[in-house]
C-alpha cells in the first residue's frame, strides 16, 4: 500500500483520486500531466458516470458503486455542478489564467464544497 501512495499519478489515477476525495499534492503528479488534459479527463469521467444507466457493464458498475459509497447517492446535480465548474476553469485556463498547478487546489476545494452541499446531512460523517 505504501508503494502505491508514493507512485506518480497519471491522468486517470489523478481523476479517480480527486473524485474519491483523496488529498492530492503536486509531488504526486506525473510530470507530463497537462492541466487542460486533466480537466478534460475529469469531465469525461464525470459524464460517463452521469450517463450510466445500469446494465451489464461490470466496469461501470464497479465505478458507480465506488462513488455511491462516497456520495451516498449519485446526485446528478453534484456532477452537473462539477462539469460546469470544470468548463469554467478550463475556459479561464485557455484564456491565459495559468495559476501554475494551482488548478489542482481549486478542483479539490470545489469537490469538497460540492460534496458538502450535495450529501444528505444524515450521511455526513
Amino acid at each position: 500500500a505504501c508503494l502505491k501512495t508514493r507512485a506518480k499519478l497519471g491522468g486517470w489515477q489523478l481523476v479517480e483520486s480527486l473524485l474519491l476525495g483523496e488529498k492530492v499534492t503536486f509531488e504526486r503528479l506525473d510530470d507530463s500531466l497537462d492541466p487542460l488534459s486533466v480537466m478534460a479527463q475529469i469531465r469525461f469521467k464525470v459524464q460517463k458516470i452521469l450517463k450510466w444507466k445500469g446494465g451489464s457493464d461490470e466496469g461501470y458498475l464497479a465505478e458507480k458503486t465506488k462513488y455511491l459509497a462516497i456520495y451516498g447517492s449519485i446526485n446528478p446535480l453534484f456532477f452537473f455542478d462539477l462539469c460546469e465548474f470544470l468548463f469554467e476553469l478550463e475556459f479561464s485556463m485557455k484564456n491565459g489564467f495559468h495559476g501554475g498547478l494551482f488548478y489542482l487546489d481549486l478542483i479539490q476545494v470545489k469537490l469538497e464544497s460540492l460534496r458538502k452541499r450535495h450529501t444528505p446531512i444524515l450521511q455526513r460523517r
